[in-house]
């Protein structure tokens, strides 16, 4: 193991901050590779371009992109112009983006712009995730309604757990001395967790 030193801490954020942050630099402006994630794991990458004295700062669509491959993009325009218009940003069916900000305040834009398009993808993957969660609890109470009978199991039934927390469950089935109890799980990651 290496010693750690000023020198070689300095040496590994560096590292570090080159792998965060990327750019590619053209004619009018740069694509930058934020250090900000969506929920597919994909960075923001955004476009700042000048034009005439005028910085525009945008996110190129990613949110919605990333909307689109959840099924969402008409979740996505709700959720983009409440994010965008509480951060007094602008989005225009596609795009996030400041129009016209001041080279001093470019580093504020890029972060609002970019946080404000994830943020817009995160609301819209969770109602993907809630739709989906729908769906399974419906195919698990359709499967138990078939093994048991429709009023041999109960529904949405809250469980208190050792530490006396409340917990909701899907559905339990009760026996003489012992329970089961059921949780859907859908296809989204967050389900499983």
């Amino acid at each position: 193991m290496t010693e750690i030193t000023e020198t070689n801490l300095a040496i590994s954020i560096d590292e570090a901050i080159r792998k965060l942050v990327s750019v590619q630099h053209f004619h009018a402006g740069s694509i930058v590779s934020m250090p900000v994630m969506y929920p597919s794991g994909a960075s923001v990458v955004l476009e700042i371009s000048a034009q005439a004295g005028r910085v525009r700062v945008c996110d190129r669509g990613g949110g919605y992109q990333e909307a689109e491959f959840g099924g969402a993009t008409k979740s996505f325009g709700k959720f983009a112009v409440r994010v965008a218009s509480e951060a007094g940003i602008q989005f225009d069916g596609r795009d996030i983006f400041v129009a016209d900000v001041p080279i001093d305040r470019v580093v504020g834009a890029m972060t609002v712009v970019a946080s404000c398009s994830a943020q817009a993808a995160a609301f819209c993957a969770l109602k993907v995730a809630e739709r989906h969660e729908r769906f399974a609890k419906e195919a698990l109470f359709d499967k138990l309604a078939a093994v048991f009978g429709p009023d041999g199991f109960s529904r949405d039934v809250p469980m208190i757990g050792a530490s006396n927390h409340v917990w909701p469950v899907d559905a339990m089935i009760r026996g003489d001395k012992a329970f089961t109890v059921f949780n859907s799980v859908s296809k989204a990651y967050v389900s499983a967790v």
